[in-house]
């Protein structure tokens, strides 16, 4: 059994659980995601290994001791790392990490504060004991990702257009922005995530680890050839999931990913993001082409550099297949990209 061999569905008493996410592990059991497939929206964490699935309890993660007994209800988790709890009432959602990380948390919180300017993103609510614990509170941000809305035909191509309208206006701003004390994530450090997600692929499939060395080859290339050292605020990790729009202003989620990197990173993981939605199923081509003409003018308005676009850009589309190996609804799609 390998990690490949992971079910879409499982049952788990009188509940079916979906396969939602998993992650690789170079060693030892794989963690994994599960939402319910009906009744309520539940999220349990799991561990794969050796062709059987260990589901936790809900709120059990020794490696989490914030997460027991914490009020609210869990939107993610991936065990042993992190988990994503929605306090009751949905005014606050609570980022439960090892105790040891929690320092970070909030401190990439305070460096993204820049974003606030022009976004709606989620203020910090400071407790420290419960900070010891590692879990950071957070204020909710209204509204709902664009994900869910390019995906609803009841929204309108006006309502569509002018929630991407109103991102490139927002971006455009903010572009430049001097990224003070984040960490740097420069193209160096971008091929060697790369070069990671293409070595957990290669293993999971070895028949086609020559395909996947020579792609991940190719990208880390053009990553590498002409860098620039314009590097500015940078989310890291903006998607379509992570933007939401409540018909007047955009609010962004997961802020504690804030670096300095170059201006093109952003602006490609978006528009890769954009395609991969296509390719799920999840948006109409129309919809998809008003997100990448906005992207597209954004990314002309701010100066990007057309070559760092197309580099940045080949590198989301590798990492995206390789990630999406280990989701085993997405699985076939992955496999086809990364055999090329």
């Amino acid at each position: 059994m390998t990690a490949l061999d992971l079910p879409e569905t499982v049952r788990r008493g009188d509940l079916e659980w979906c396969v939602a996410r998993a992650w690789p592990a170079t060693a030892g059991p794989m963690p994994v995601e599960l939402r319910s497939t009906d009744g309520p929206d539940r999220v349990r964490g799991a561990w794969w290994s050796s062709g059987r699935l260990a589901v936790d309890d809900a709120g059990d993660d020794p490696a989490l001791p914030g997460l027991t007994g914490l009020d609210g209800q869990v939107v993610s988790h991936r065990p042993g790392k992190r988990a994503v709890v929605r306090a009751p009432g949905g005014e606050a959602y609570l980022k439960v990490v090892r105790p040891k990380k929690a320092a970070a948390v909030v401190a990439a919180s305070d460096r993204a504060a820049a974003f606030g300017t022009r976004f709606v993103v989620p203020t910090l609510e400071r407790d420290p004991s419960a900070e010891a614990r590692g879990v950071v509170r957070f204020t909710a941000v209204p509204g709902r990702t664009l994900h869910a809305l390019g995906a609803d035909d009841s929204v309108t191509d006006a309502e569509w257009r002018a929630a991407w309208e109103r991102w490139h206006d927002d971006w455009s701003a903010i572009a430049g922005t001097d990224a003070g004390g984040a960490p740097v994530h420069d193209a160096t450090a971008e091929a060697d995530v790369v070069r990671e997600w293409a070595e957990h692929a290669a293993r999971a499939l070895p028949d086609a680890a020559a395909a996947i060395h020579r792609q991940a080859d190719e990208v880390t290339a053009g990553l590498l050839r002409h860098t620039s050292s314009r590097l500015v605020l940078a989310h890291r990790d903006l998607h379509d999931k992570q933007l939401l729009w409540d018909g007047a202003r955009l609010g962004l989620l997961d802020v504690d990913t804030v670096s300095a990197a170059e201006p093109e990173l952003d602006l490609a993981n978006l528009r890769a993001h954009v395609d991969l939605r296509v390719a799920q199923g999840h948006w109409s081509p129309d919809r998809a082409h008003v997100a990448r003409t906005w992207i597209d003018r954004t990314a002309a308005d701010v100066g990007a550099d057309p070559e760092r676009l197309v580099a940045y850009g080949a590198a989301t589309r590798l990492r995206l297949a390789c990630l999406y190996l280990f989701r085993p609804r997405w699985r076939a799609w992955a496999e086809r990209t990364l055999r090329g």
